[in-house]
């Protein structure tokens, strides 16, 4: 003769799903890995738009000390009266020139380059032509440089 055991349904669904709580045992492990890997990709994340606005801080900077350095050399040749400008001026010019190009994108650095190559004007107004012969004045350039920061 064979017995049979008689049991509850509540201790044949915990037999049958004991391997619950084995799993429970490994959730908190899956969880710190979720987290990790997480937080790893939020501060990817997180340092790619750091070094975007830092590159966007610089380019301002660049564009704000090119349009000191031309204005100051604008005003000296004007106060000059004869257009003879100190190698200072110039220099100083140049090298936000430089720093504009180095952050610009082409239209702006074209722009810029266009503008240092043609004879002094005024300082809002048109000084000289670009490649394609419109008049090309700080005025572009600034109305240029507003567009790559805006944008």
């Amino acid at each position: 003769m064979t017995t049979h055991e008689t049991i509850t349904a509540c201790k044949n669904i915990c037999r049958d799903f004991s391997w619950l709580g084995q799993f429970t045992d490994w959730v908190p492990f899956f969880s710190a890995v979720v987290v990790v890997i997480g937080g790893t990709i939020a501060y990817r994340g997180q340092k790619k738009v750091d070094r975007n606005e830092r590159q966007h801080e610089e380019k301002r900077l660049a564009y704000a000390a090119f349009l000191a350095a031309y204005s100051e050399y604008a005003i000296d040749a004007h106060a000059s009266g004869e257009g003879t400008i100190g190698k200072s001026e110039v220099t100083k010019m140049t090298l936000a020139a430089s720093l504009v190009t180095m952050y610009a994108p082409i239209e702006v650095s074209d722009l810029v380059r266009e503008l240092l190559k043609q004879p002094l004007g005024t300082i809002s107004g048109s000084s000289g032509t670009d490649g394609e012969g419109k008049n090309v004045g700080l005025a572009d350039v600034v109305k240029a440089m507003k567009a790559d920061l805006d944008g």
